[in-house]
């Protein structure tokens, strides 16, 4: 039997599409063991993250985000022939609240599984079977971009600077990814950010009362509809992922 891409499926390619290559324009030598290195773009950069550079390991120190200068530091003087790096790349999980948690609390180190693309279950889709029509579907989601944080030391300048501007540069890039996407139609694209400090359940002004993960995490909620357009690449498949109901497409992050 022919099935249709699930959402997931889709949504799992974008994510592997967004570029980690990040490009140097200039580097001065601090002196100190830091390098102050300019950058094309930002991207999700965050402070404290360590990043690899021609097989070194360098420690970001801090972000400016008016002048797109990242500060690393580390002993090894190799920035001269270097003309770019890839970060580390974003996660994509996808699952209720309570199923995600008890995949990733099984994770250790923060820096395999964050930052998170997180499409929270359920979603809706509604489905077009006028074959002549180009729009497939309509599928409203709620998506998430989290990265860790420290809910007892911050307060909300840090929350702001170490995990929603990066995370919010990070859903930038995936709107970029989607929008130059064949499968999307992005010419009307409308969506709904929430900054969310403390990922977790909110009460009106109270703020987050219970995080909804065992990790701490922050970022920013979007709440879209994407238009997703009929193509060919539909898959004849006698495997069906179990419990979800979708043509199985091998992923690095699902539930089961």
């Amino acid at each position: 039997m022919i099935h249709t891409r699930s959402l997931i499926d889709i949504l799992s390619d974008v994510v592997t599409s967004i570029s980690v290559q990040v490009n140097i324009l200039s580097v001065i030598d601090n002196g100190n063991d830091t390098f102050s290195v300019a950058v094309d773009d930002l991207k999700w950069a965050e402070v404290g993250r360590v990043v690899e550079i021609n097989g070194f390991d360098f420690t970001i120190s801090s972000i400016d985000d008016s002048t797109n200068v990242i500060v690393f530091s580390g002993t090894d003087t190799i920035f001269a022939n270097t003309t770019s790096f890839d970060l580390y790349a974003p996660y994509f999980w996808y699952g209720t609240p309570i199923a995600i948690n008890n995949q990733i609390q099984e994770i250790k180190e923060s820096k395999n599984k964050t930052p998170m693309i997180y499409l929270m279950l359920k979603f809706s889709e509604k489905f077009n079977t006028d074959n002549e029509l180009m729009l497939e579907r309509e599928s409203t989601v709620s998506l998430y971009f989290l990265t860790q944080a420290d809910f007892d030391a911050w307060g909300t300048d840090d929350f702001y600077t170490n995990a929603i501007r990066p995370m919010r540069r990070l859903m930038d890039l995936f709107i970029d990814a989607i929008s130059s996407n064949y499968r999307f139609d992005t010419t009307a694209l409308s969506f709904t950010v929430t900054d969310l400090p403390m990922f977790g359940v909110y009460v009106n002004t109270k703020g987050a009362t219970n995080s909804w993960f065992s990790d701490n995490l922050s970022g920013l909620q979007m709440d879209t509809v994407l238009k997703i357009n009929r193509t060919n690449d539909c898959y004849e498949t006698p495997n069906i992922r179990t419990g979800i109901g979708f043509d199985q497409i091998p992923l690095t992050n699902t539930i089961h």
